[in-house]
């Protein structure tokens, strides 16, 4: 068998393998599928463009006829357009934060063209279906409660609803937003880190700094800055627009502010392991909300001097 071929094939049975996860294993197989566009990132970039297409056709092909044209749509705006998005920016070489915007914005802006014309002419306004789905499921979680002989549960997720409705659904596309600017940054980071075991690929990636020396572009302050005067408004979907911008902002200054703390733990010779642990810890315990607040006084700051850094590259180039 030629090398192609087996090249495309192992792709797409490693693209198979971890897109069906989510359907076949729960909670641990969605977090694995998470993880599908690295393959394809790979081989993109390893092997060429056409090698990468033909194992995502290949995977497209079979999902669509075990699961049916629903779960290939999923395959191909989720996870393809992130994979081809985070590639390309990847050959391109763009700094980090534009290849996983290109990845993360890509499967987003893609999925709201058809929702958006569907709910468009559904009556009660683009709002209703998603208030409509997130009430009847709340109904049905209060009826589970009370055959369990929760009322107090029951109730208290019944008085709750109206209020969690309203505001779940006009920050669900920030949400949205966020969570695939996550799994592209993830997913953008475990490609990178499988190509530069090969030094031939290694070569060709633009170097970005390391993690602990990482900072979004500093002029994004002024979006957040944005943002928060949105919250400020009146107007109800001003607000609702400052605070979906607002979400995303958090994600990328609470980034900062880990790679601050990243660099503090390089600094003090703490080993890759623990790190891992510390960082966990600081994303899981009420510590987090120190990390936006760190990122962003790390613009003034520059704690880590990195911007002395570049501005000294720069000149020297």
């Amino acid at each position: 068998m030629k090398p192609t071929i087996l090249v495309i094939l192992r792709t797409a049975s490693m693209g198979f393998i971890l897109f069906g996860a989510g359907a076949l294993v729960p909670l641990a197989g969605q977090i694995v599928a998470v993880f599908t566009p690295v393959p394809f990132i790979v081989t993109a970039l390893r092997h060429g463009v056409r090698e990468a297409l033909a194992a995502f056709a290949i995977v497209a092909v079979i999902i669509t006829a075990l699961a049916g044209p629903q779960a290939g749509v999923i395959l191909l705006l989720g996870f393809g357009l992130m994979a081809a998005g985070i590639s390309l920016g990847m050959r391109k070489g763009l700094p980090p934060e534009k290849v996983v915007l290109l990845g993360g914005l890509l499967p987003v802006l893609a999925a709201s063209v058809p929702l958006l014309m569907t709910v468009m002419h559904t009556e009660g306004g683009i709002l209703a279906p998603a208030e409509t789905y997130m009430r009847k499921s709340l109904q049905e979680a209060v009826e589970i409660y009370r055959n369990a002989g929760l009322t107090e549960m029951a109730q208290a997720v019944s008085d709750a609803s109206d209020r969690f409705v309203h505001y779940f659904v006009r920050l669900l596309p920030g949400f949205a937003v966020a969570l695939s600017l996550l799994q592209a940054a993830a997913c953008y980071g475990i490609s990178r880190s499988r190509l530069q075991r090969d030094p031939g690929q290694a070569a060709l990636l633009t170097p970005p700094p390391a993690f602990a020396a990482w900072h979004a572009p500093d002029a994004w302050v002024w979006g957040l800055i944005a943002s928060l005067a949105c919250i400020a408004a009146p107007q109800e979907i001003v607000r609702f627009t400052g605070l979906n911008f607002g979400i995303v902002f958090l994600c990328v200054y609470t980034a900062q502010g880990m790679a601050i703390v990243d660099f503090t733990l390089r600094k003090a010779g703490v080993h890759a392991p623990t790190r891992s642990i510390i960082h966990v810890l600081f994303l899981i315990l009420p510590s987090n909300m120190l990390l936006p607040p760190l990122g962003v006084v790390d613009i003034w700051a520059d704690v880590r001097k990195v911007r002395k850094t570049e501005e000294k590259t720069e000149a020297g180039s």
